[in-house]
């Protein structure tokens, strides 16, 4: 909102190029010698308020001033500021304006906002836009509202926003251009295909395939790319889809670099530590265990909320090689809830899989003890008529409402015994740290004998 105080002096930052225009015509050389300004009545040329320009002295064609427009007496309500330039001949320009508002208010702290609107276009009047709800409670406000474009034409728009102090006096509305299209536009044909290369491409449809689970008009893709007959360095990957018209769409493209195993040599890490919004400094963040000795390593870690406010975070990772260097933070959104809001319906049935879904309450069931909004399960999965391999088990669980979760996934290995019937055991042994090799190790007899 544009106010001024009515016991406070308003601070004007106009930066102006004034060239030939304010001054007769013919004058495209003159030189800006004084300036003045005045509110609301002219005074006359030169009775003015006198200004100076910011470098001190007026001594070229545009000039840039700062100036401060007393208020203590004026009125409260509209007013106009007018300013005007004088040559090194003493002819004076045409005045430039500016519509100000003086509103009674305390010298320190501005009126509350309390009450804000919106309209589309057209101004309907002060206090006749669409009304905004929000937390007003101070001079400043955020707002956060949906536009309703029903009886909105497809096309270009404007937006405008402004906002009610205390005094009842309404503020400058701020615009916004928005494009309203109608959602029929935006019904895209299903995707079909979907094809890669690399570098240059070989023509739509002779590059490599890739495949996916297609009939969307949205696809998600995951694909090796083969570059044994690449050379070292950077190319760039391009992707494409097909569309059920037989149209390819414009390919994407993604940076890649190509480099040799030797080159790919990384420190062992030794170290990982996590912090949450506020980085304390390398080394000094919280501490996470793990197996470390590699180049990689794999860690699971409980995050401490007990001192976290309630709300959205962003946890922080990081990793500390043999060198003693700390590489870049990752980072991840977290949200955190008071544990009384975190109230789960009770589980009341679970499901197995193995491999391909058949459907939500189509898979095995599994039973146990349920009633509460955790749970702990054993069970046999039935490898009788699983191939010898890797198979992928999932579980799922269902609440008191009907609705089941996502599932939850374990590798599984099946061999050709274990399809059959498990193989008895015949020795056992342990070793502690460091492997001495199968067979080498401490043996173990079982309690049986």
């Amino acid at each position: 909102m544009n106010r001024l105080s009515v016991r406070n002096s308003l601070l004007l930052l106009i930066a102006l190029v004034l060239t030939a225009a304010p001054f007769p015509v013919g004058a495209q050389d003159e030189i800006v010698a004084g300036a003045e300004y005045f509110v609301d009545l002219d005074p006359g040329l030169g009775n003015a308020t006198p200004l100076s320009p910011l470098d001190g002295g007026f001594d070229s064609s545009s000039e840039e001033i700062q100036f401060q427009v007393e208020t203590a007496d004026l009125t409260a309500g509209s007013h106009v500021v007018y300013i005007r330039l004088q040559d090194q001949n003493g002819q004076w320009g045409r005045p430039r304006s500016s519509a100000i508002k003086v509103v009674v208010a305390d010298a320190d702290v501005p009126p509350a906002v309390v009450a804000a609107e919106y309209f589309i276009d057209r101004d309907p009047g002060e206090g006749d836009g669409t009304s905004i709800s929000g937390d007003f409670n101070g001079a400043t406000a955020d707002v956060s509202f949906n536009l309703d474009s029903i009886d909105l034409a497809a096309g270009s728009h404007v937006v405008y926003l402004r906002f009610q102090d205390e005094n009842g006096v309404w503020g400058r509305p701020k615009s916004c251009a928005i494009q309203v299209t109608n959602p029929t536009q935006f019904e895209f044909p299903p995707v079909t295909a979907a094809e890669y290369f690399i570098d240059r491409d070989p023509g739509e449809g002779d590059a490599t395939s890739i495949s996916g689970s297609f009939g969307a008009d949205t696809a998600e893709l995951a694909f090796d790319i083969e570059t044994a007959d690449l050379p070292f360095g950077s190319h760039v990957v391009y992707v494409r889809l097909r569309d059920e018209n037989g149209v390819w769409g414009r390919p994407r493209s993604a940076k890649v670099q190509v480099t040799t195993l030797q080159e790919m040599t990384f420190p062992a890490l030794t170290a990982a530590e996590y912090f949450v919004d506020k980085d304390p400094g390398e080394g000094n963040a919280t501490s996470v265990s793990g197996n470390f000795g590699d180049d990689t390593a794999d860690i699971s870690l409980e995050l401490n909320t007990a001192d976290i406010e309630s709300g959205s975070h962003v946890a922080y990772l990081r990793f500390q090689d043999e060198n003693g260097v700390w590489g870049r933070p990752k980072s991840a959104k977290i949200q955190v809830t008071l544990q009384e809001d975190m109230a789960f319906p009770a589980i009341v049935a679970a499901e197995y899989f193995v491999d391909e879904d058949p459907g939500e309450g189509s898979a095995t069931s599994i039973s146990g003890d349920f009633g509460g909004d955790t749970v702990e399960l054993e069970y046999e999965v039935d490898t009788q008529n699983m191939d010898p391999g890797t198979h992928v088990a999932y579980t799922r669980f269902q609440d008191e409402e009907g609705n089941w979760g996502r599932p939850k996934s374990s590798t599984l290995v099946v061999t050709s015994e274990t399809a059959d019937a498990a193989p008895a055991i015949a020795a056992a042994e342990y070793f502690i740290d460091k492997d001495p090799g199968e067979g080498n190790a401490t043996p173990l007899q079982p309690e049986d004998g």
